[in-house]
């Protein structure tokens, strides 16, 4: 089932179009800002990638059932569960492969600007992999809700606002509040700012584990509710 929705994956026109267009922004991003640290580029290597990412995950979980073969697919004895899984894999190779393009790209616009490396690479390498973990962390978020909501716009939307409001909606809860902790530092879109400061302590990472717990908590939530869910 895996191969096969890896296979459906470069079949779809979106992954395609979505692919030239976060090619088309990272060049212009990598152009603009034109950083002479590479640094300051392996720090915040998703510039697009977490919006563009929302689109190809809504595509690979809900492709099946707006075709009408999702039913097909259940009859022919592969469990429900087994599909969940391959296209929760299939996305998280998705959000890998935009973030390593944006990367790439990046990082030879740099390269050709004259830009050196100039910092610690332990910290650099943490930093890297935490911008991982947060395209792993959208990319399950993204999929669990398409998934769930997969007869109408509403998982591509609740997608939409966990990629581009969460974290700015929570951090104004937080100012007119004051509670005794900040909701904000709990979303997944504040790992890319734990991971671009590169300040690794008790403060900044237990709010990234709890994330992740949350992210998981929700996964296997999902995963348990559509299970057992009748196929219309």
């Amino acid at each position: 089932m895996f191969k096969s929705e890896i296979y459906k994956l470069f079949k779809y026109k979106a992954f395609w179009i979505i692919l030239c267009l976060e090619i088309a922004v990272s060049v212009l991003v990598a152009l603009i800002t034109a950083p002479k640290d590479l640094t300051t580029v392996l720090v915040s290597l998703d510039s697009a990638t977490s919006l563009f990412l929302v689109f190809l995950v809504n595509t690979i979980a809900r492709h099946d059932f707006q075709e009408g073969t999702m039913k097909n697919i259940i009859a022919s004895g592969i469990k429900r569960s087994a599909v969940f899984r391959a296209k929760l894999f299939t996305s998280y190779i998705a959000g890998i492969l935009l973030l390593a393009v944006d990367g790439a790209i990046k990082i030879v616009v740099a390269f050709v600007k004259g830009a050196t490396f100039q910092g610690d690479i332990v910290n650099v390498l943490i930093s890297v992999a935490l911008q991982i973990l947060m395209i792993l962390l959208y990319a399950s978020m993204f999929f669990s809700f398409s998934y769930l909501l997969y007869k109408g716009p509403w998982g591509m939307l609740i997608s939409l606002f966990i990629a581009l409001f969460s974290t700015s909606v929570l951090a104004v809860f937080d100012f007119f509040f004051k509670l005794p902790f900040q909701l904000h530092v709990f979303t997944i879109g504040n790992i890319a700012e734990v991971a671009s400061k590169m300040v690794y302590n008790l403060d900044t990472l237990i709010p990234v584990g709890v994330s992740t717990l949350l992210t998981c908590a929700v996964t296997i939530l999902v995963y348990a509710v559509t299970a057992k869910r009748e196929i219309k």
